[in-house]
Formats: C-alpha cells, structure tokens, sequence
C-alpha cells in the first residue's frame, strides 16, 4: 500500500492513488482559500483505490472523501510555502507527466475533467499537527482530456453568449 521515503526529521511515506481527475490546478496555485495559495485536485475513486482510501481515513488523515453525483471523491493539495523555524520556506508545484515509451514528458497544458491518472501523495506526521496528512506531490496523466474553458457540463453557455439578462429587481 504505501512505500518508505527516507526522510531526516519525521516519518514520511508515499502513497499511491489511482482515479478520475477534476478541477486540477498544477499550472497556477489557488489563492482563494489559502493566504498563501496552493495546488489542488480532485481525485474520483473506484473499487481497491476507495477501499485504499477509506483505509488511510481509518488511520485518521485530515483528508475526507465525499460522495456527489460523480461518485466518492478525495481532494488532494500541496501548500506553496510552509513555515520552518520561522521561515517561510516555497515549495515547487507538484510534478504533472504523461509517459511515453520510458520517457517522462510534462505537462504543461491544463488538465481537462475527466483526465485518468495516479497520484502520488506523501503520507506524513508532525509532533505539531495533530493526525497524518496527505500531501500531493506528483499526478501521471495516463489519458489526458484536453482542457476546454468553453464546454459546461451542466449545459450552461457563457456570459458573452447571453443576448439579454433581464433584471433581477
């Protein structure tokens, strides 16, 4: 299930998941929730990966899975900074890749909903922070769907598209 990483100062293991992706923000952190911005993603589980999941949540990480009309869900994040004695000290976005042949290639084009991929998280533990937590640090794209900011799901059209709004009051 989850592999050592050889870390100094905590114990630290990597932990791999496998799903549907939405909302994927590698390119550019989100600073809406977060002072100092992060990366996140959303990961759709299925079958052994949500048993996985709900296993690591059993072993009390802060991260909770979510059910909508898509299926159970998990959010993955990875802060761009974090404090150290002190310090504020930044952190590289998380690596996104698709593989070709035996060759990493990155992706450097925004990730579609409904891209497949596996994410690698670290699993990790602090004296100061109560229970585990999961940390993104990289996503291999095994199908990418290309990004298309014009196409609504939910069959909405854009505000440039509207002929009239009529007022509200």
């Amino acid at each position: 299930m989850a592999v050592p990483v050889n870390v100094k100062s905590r114990p630290e293991e990597a932990v791999y998941l496998k799903g549907i992706c939405k909302w994927v923000k590698h390119l550019q952190p989100d600073f809406k929730f977060e002072l100092d911005g992060k990366w996140s993603m959303v990961l759709y589980l299925e079958g052994e990966e949500l048993d996985k999941a709900r296993e690591l949540q059993a072993t009390g990480i802060k991260n909770t899975i979510k059910k909508d009309d898509d299926g159970w869900y998990i959010t993955l994040s990875r802060k761009c900074s974090f404090d150290m004695r002190g310090k504020k000290v930044g952190r590289e976005p998380p690596r996104v890749f698709t593989v070709e042949g035996e060759k990493e290639v990155p992706v450097t084009v925004m990730v579609g909903n409904g891209s497949t991929g596996t994410a690698k998280c670290i699993l990790w533990g602090s004296k100061n922070f109560p229970g585990k937590n999961l940390r993104w640090e990289a996503l291999r794209i095994d199908n990418l769907v290309p990004y298309n900011q014009d196409s609504y799901e939910d069959g909405g059209e854009k505000t440039a598209d509207m002929k009239s709004i009529e007022p509200l009051f």
